[in-house]
Formats: C-alpha cells, structure tokens, sequence
C-alpha cells in the first residue's frame, strides 16, 4: 500500500514480483520502471494507480507481466507510458483501465523488438481509454487484444493528437469501439485481424481523422460503423 507517496526524484520496481495487489499512488517527479515486472493477483487488481501523477516516463515493458486488472484512471503521465511487450491478463474482466488518463507525449501498447527477441502486446481482457488523451501517438502495432464477449479496446472519446497506429499484425478478438475519437494525425488498421462474436466489430461513429486506413488483414467478420465519421482521406493507401 503506496497511496498518497511522494517521490522527489526516480522510482524503480524493476523485476519486481508481487503476489497480492499493489496500491500506488500519489506523485512521482521523475521517472516510474516497472521494467521486467510480475504482478500476480488472480480474479482481483494488480495494480491501482487511479490519479498517479508521473512527471517523466513510465515504463511497464521488457517482461512486464500483470495476472488481474491495471488501473491507471485518471493518472497524468508527463513523457510516455510503454507498455511495449508487455502481457496483462485479465480474462473475461478488464486487463487495463485507463480511462481519463491522460499522457504528454506517446502510449506504447506495440510489439518489442530486439536482436535476440520478439515479444507482442497481448492482453486477455479489455482494453479501456475512454476519454483518455494521448498528446503524441498511440501505438499499437503487432498488439494482441482478446475480450471476445464484450470489447477489445474501448477508446469511445479518446483523443489521439497524432497518429493511432492498429496495424503490422495488430489482432483483436472483440469489438473495438472508438466511437467520438478525435485523431489528428493517421488511424490506420492496415494488416490488423478483427474479429468480434456479436454483430459489430468496428465501431467509428462521430470520428473524427484526417486519414483513415481500412486495410485490414482479412475483412472483419462483423459490421464496420462510419455513421456520421468525419475524415478527410478515406483509403486503403
């Protein structure tokens, strides 16, 4: 239990293993790791960061692992939050709650790459951002999302001021529903495979984009909703 912390400087939790939920909270000045992290809280939280103010970075990447929900609601991350690589699993519920977050420059959710390694996104649950704004772009190419009765990613309102990146391999079993989102830059799903049980897979009604790329994989096996999408390019270019 961290609620209310005060950190002048860094925080580092690298390689961290906890079993049992971890509550952090409060203001961090400088930079927040969480580099090669386990989080183990089966059916419950993992980590419950609502409010968080990080003045810098914030890295959940290279091996990060979650077993229960993230919950960064309403956190103010001043640089950019990775989650490069990362694997949250939360099936049936919500592996990362991120509504109202709010995030200065870039959101990494994208597959990590090395010489050595390949490690996708993946989460086992749903991927909430409603309302969230992202002041740069947010990536997640190559990402893994599975919720498959109910939503993969829930981005209704979020606003994206550069480029939403869903492509290179990007999967979602799910709808994904980013009805109201406002993108300044490119949304492109070139590559992506979504799937969803229900009638809706893809849902972008009242977007807003300046271009918009429906290139995916295969074609969704369920409706794609533009009622009342505003883009200026509309292409599979």
């Amino acid at each position: 239990m961290a609620d209310s912390l005060a950190v002048d400087e860094d925080m580092l939790c690298d390689g961290l293993i906890a079993d049992g939920g971890i509550v952090l909270g409060g203001h961090i000045r400088g930079l927040l790791s969480f580099e090669g992290a386990t989080l183990n809280n089966h059916g419950g939280r993992a980590l419950v960061s609502d409010g968080l103010i990080v003045d810098k970075v914030m890295f959940c990447r290279r091996g990060f692992a979650a077993c229960g929900e993230v919950r960064l609601p309403a956190a103010r991350i001043g640089g950019r939050l990775y989650f490069d690589g990362a694997r949250l699993s939360n099936p049936g519920g919500r592996a990362l709650v991120a509504s109202r977050l709010s995030v200065g420059q870039d959101l990494f959710c994208r597959t990590q790459r090395s010489d050595e390694d390949i490690q996708p996104f993946s989460a086992e649950g749903e991927i909430n951002l409603r309302g969230a704004h992202i002041g740069g772009d947010l990536d997640c190419s190559g990402a893994a999302v599975s919720n498959p009765d109910g939503h993969a990613l829930d981005g209704d309102g979020l606003v994206v001021e550069h480029y939403l990146r869903c492509n290179e391999g990007f999967t979602a079993e799910g709808m994904v529903n980013l009805r109201g989102a406002r993108v300044g830059g490119q949304l492109t799903f070139g590559g992506a495979t979504l799937t969803n049980r229900n009638q809706r897979t893809l849902d972008l009604q009242e977007l807003a984009a300046q271009v918009l790329v429906l290139r995916p994989r295969t074609a969704p096996n369920g409706q794609v909703d533009l009622t009342h999408a505003h883009v200026r390019v509309l292409g599979p270019c």
